[in-house]
């Protein structure tokens, strides 16, 4: 995924940003119920507050000691200057609309990258009103 951002000019670096999502997932892991994991990091190497999103039919375990799969990674990219806590704010939104079964649900069937965005970008919406 970080990869991705790099390809789409989101992140600098994609060693700098991935060892910062790591070192904030082993402070605190992101695994969630509903097969779901929210990494994120504030990063020297982000460019652009981003949200990613990948899926995975099959699941996979978010760690060695994971009990159950994941299948959905949220993934949050925010700069390391941010003074307006832009991750706090993305991350709230879309936590609350996971709770939502209709809103993972869009999520894990969405057929196009425009879909998603549509879905993702009505769920950080209706949070900030």
């Amino acid at each position: 995924m970080a990869q991705l951002l790099f390809d789409k000019g989101i992140i600098s670096s994609v060693d700098v940003f991935q060892t910062d999502v790591f070192i904030r997932e082993e402070a605190l892991p992101t695994e969630m119920d509903w097969g779901i994991s929210m990494p994120h990091a504030r990063s020297a190497a982000v460019l652009t507050p981003c949200v990613a999103f990948g899926r995975s039919s099959n699941g996979f375990y978010w760690k060695s000691d994971s009990e159950n799969k994941t299948y959905m990674v949220f993934m949050f990219a925010v700069p390391e200057d941010d003074a307006n806590d832009t991750h706090l704010k993305l991350i709230s939104a879309v936590a609350c609309a996971l709770l939502e079964e209709e809103f993972r649900h869009a999520c894990i069937s969405a057929n196009t990258a425009e879909e998603l965005h549509d879905v993702l970008s009505t769920a950080i919406l209706s949070a900030q009103e």
